[in-house]
């Protein structure tokens, strides 16, 4: 069980996206609901704790249990990134989402069970637990993969970066497999398809790019002070 958390920040402006976590010790407890952390909050951006009714704002550095929910507004965007692989889930505006995850001894079984929205996810090759992202219409497998997903109520598209995504339709049974500068489509209607990208159609990250530092600071099952370092942009 997780005691305290003492987090310490540092900024600096950069244009590239990095992300190192380090980790000093032993991992989080494996019976801890723990699961992830946020290293960005902007604009409207909200979560419910697993726990509870009540949506409080997001802020960086926030733990992110099994189960909690996270919502954007119209100008609000949103980063996270698991705590056992550095996989890391990147969140635009008008977005709802749960983060689900098992622990075991292998890693975080991951989850993500969205509603509506854009999500970017890359999820670091060989990742441990595995990867699935739900929606109302498709179930998108991963595994060493970057990639962008866009849930409507009419369906899906998944615009492949890196890597491949099985996309399930789960009206019509149906898999593809999405490659790279290929799009994935999964209608409601339970059609899918698999296209070339038209590069104009892919989402866009507008959000300047900046180094963050912070750490966390749990006790572990031996009752020790544990340190993880988590530095990002």
């Amino acid at each position: 069980m997780l005691n305290k958390v003492n987090i310490l920040k540092k900024k600096t402006s950069i244009k590239s996206f990095v992300l190192i976590a380090v980790l000093i010790g032993i991992l989080v407890p494996e019976e801890n609901k723990l699961i992830a952390v946020t290293t960005k909050a902007k604009g409207d951006v909200t979560f419910r704790s697993w726990d509870s009714e009540d949506f409080n704002d997001l802020k960086p550095a926030e733990r992110l249990n099994d189960g909690d929910h996270i919502q954007t507004g119209n100008d609000g965007f949103g980063a996270l990134v698991y705590l056992d692989d550095k996989s890391t889930i990147k969140v635009k505006e008008n977005t709802d989402f749960d983060v689900i995850g098992t622990r075991s001894k292998g890693g975080i079984s991951k989850r993500i069970k969205i509603n509506t929205g854009t999500i970017k996810a890359k999820i670091q090759e060989g990742a441990s637990g595995g990867f699935v992202i739900e929606t109302p219409t498709s179930v998108a497998t991963v595994k060493g993969t970057e990639f962008w997903l866009v849930a409507t109520p009419d369906g899906d598209q998944v615009f492949g970066l890196e890597g491949t995504v099985e996309l399930t339709n789960t009206v019509s049974g149906e898999i593809v497999t999405v490659g790279v500068n290929e799009t994935g489509t999964s209608l409601a209607t339970g059609e899918v398809a698999v296209t070339t990208t038209v590069s104009e159609d892919i989402p866009t990250e507008e959000e300047e790019q900046e180094i963050n530092e912070f750490e966390i600071e749990f006790e572990g099952p031996d009752g020790n002070q544990k340190t993880m370092k988590i530095r990002y942009r």
